[in-house]
């Protein structure tokens, strides 16, 4: 997407481009906005280009078609979560967001471990606030029927997943 963008951008200054991507990225990210082409649009703004609204969707497809066809379980993942879901109640929340994230959700791969869950929730979606508000933890531990203190929260994001579940009173994993 990157290359693309240079290409079409007409970027000479490839490092410089590099920087803005990522604190646009970064920006977006942090108000919980995972779509690329709301990123992009920003990037546009900033360097005065109009790279046409077909380019940039066209663009984000290919993203998210790339994101569900890479996205692979590790081979111990099902043995794993079997295991736990023996001894305890097992829950997912995902950040999706019906223009982004969502889509990496209709991965086989996401089915696969979905099915291991006892609950899951969309948060970005349907009037639940994404991570790292409190809101989608608290509702887990409803739907679970865990107080918070019974809880740990495994998570790969620091700001999204550690402090969202400590924010909710849950022991986060990282």
């Amino acid at each position: 997407s990157q290359n693309k963008l240079i290409e079409k951008f007409g970027i000479t200054d490839t490092e410089k481009f590099l920087e803005d991507y990522r604190a646009v990225r970064k920006k977006h990210f942090l108000a919980a906005d995972f779509s690329r082409k709301n990123q992009w649009l920003e990037l546009q703004e900033i360097y005065g280009v109009d790279a046409g609204e077909e380019f940039l969707d066209n663009l984000e497809n290919e993203y998210w078609a790339f994101v569900i066809n890479a996205m692979k379980l590790f081979p111990e993942v099902e043995e794993v979560l079997v295991s736990l879901g023996k001894k305890y109640k097992l829950g997912m929340i995902c950040n999706s967001q019906v223009d982004g994230a969502s889509r990496a959700l209709q991965s086989p791969e996401f089915g696969r471990a979905q099915k291991f869950f006892d609950h899951c929730i969309l948060s970005g979606e349907n009037g639940v606030p994404a991570k790292p508000s409190p809101v989608p933890f608290n509702m887990m531990l409803e739907a679970l029927d865990v107080k918070p203190e019974e809880a740990i929260f495994i998570g790969d994001d620091y700001r999204v997943d550690i402090e969202g579940a400590t924010g909710a009173g849950i022991s986060p994993v990282w």
